[in-house]
């Protein structure tokens, strides 16, 4: 839906720009006066259509990064959350398994809730 808007909005822009380029040819008016318009009507109707369609990147990217920092926020907020004591544990917890063992948080939690 949102490429259609956009090429609707194109469509608009190229076919005012067509229709103003038109109505110069048919007033006859001189030569230069009309080359010179019509290099400000093209000009303008690229710039107005870069921005159509060049505005979404920007804001997908934004989501993506957005997405991003939630995730990061989420682990942030839970070490912030942790006192000084905790954080000890946690280091000396993933110090432990030097060995290469995969632990999951559910049993990390569990021992916890043990002591």
């Amino acid at each position: 839906m949102e490429n259609l808007a956009r090429l609707l909005a194109t469509c608009v822009i190229w076919l005012a720009a067509m229709g103003t380029i038109i109505a110069l040819a048919v007033t006859g008016s001189e030569a230069l006066n009309n080359f010179i318009v019509v290099a400000i009507v093209m000009g303008a109707a690229a710039g107005a259509t870069i921005p159509i369609w060049t505005a979404s990147q920007g804001e997908s990217a934004a989501l993506r990064a957005s997405g991003k920092s939630k995730r990061r926020s989420r682990v942030e907020r839970v070490l912030e959350s942790m006192d000084d004591r905790e954080l000890e544990e946690l280091r000396a917890r993933l110090d432990e398994n030097v060995d290469g063992e995969m632990v999951t948080l559910d049993e990390v939690l569990a021992e916890r809730r043990r002591r």
